[in-house]
């Protein structure tokens, strides 16, 4: 039509741009549910030494679309998903020490992280904030 003007593209990069800061608005509130999981969410709280609570991370992911939530302690599956035996941590093996199970009984997991977001609060929580994001970085 004569005397329209295409902002397709600029529009694209507000989105774009709005997206961006909702992920990273969502990425610090997403550790903060699981930390809370971790804390209330089971009899025991999952915080032993606070070194997998504090390992709780979180990052956009490769494709700039989502997040990815997680940990990189050595031990998180076996709390997550549990285990036959118990874990024993070792001190004197390899550069930092390991973790090893040991035979005898079974520990139950805590899916900690699957828990986590399948609260729907939890989800609905994260929906909101990219949602007033969006809104907000969409002049």
């Amino acid at each position: 039509m004569p005397g329209m003007k295409d902002n397709t593209a600029q529009i694209q990069q507000q989105l774009d741009r709005a997206m961006k800061i909702a992920l990273l608005a969502i990425r610090t509130d997403a550790v903060g549910m699981v930390r809370d999981t971790m804390d209330y969410a089971y009899p025991k709280p999952i915080y032993y030494n606070g070194d997998l609570w504090l390992d709780i991370s979180a990052e956009i992911n490769s494709e700039g679309n989502g997040i990815v939530v997680g940990t990189n302690m050595e031990y998180a599956p076996y709390v997550h998903d549990g285990h036959a035996g118990h874990a024993v941590f070792f001190p004197n093996i390899g550069d930092k020490g390991e973790f090893r199970v040991m035979p005898g009984g079974y520990t139950p997991g805590r899916p900690f992280l699957t828990d986590t977001f399948k609260n729907s609060e939890n989800a609905q929580r994260l929906v909101d904030i990219v949602a007033d994001q969006i809104k907000q970085n969409m002049d």
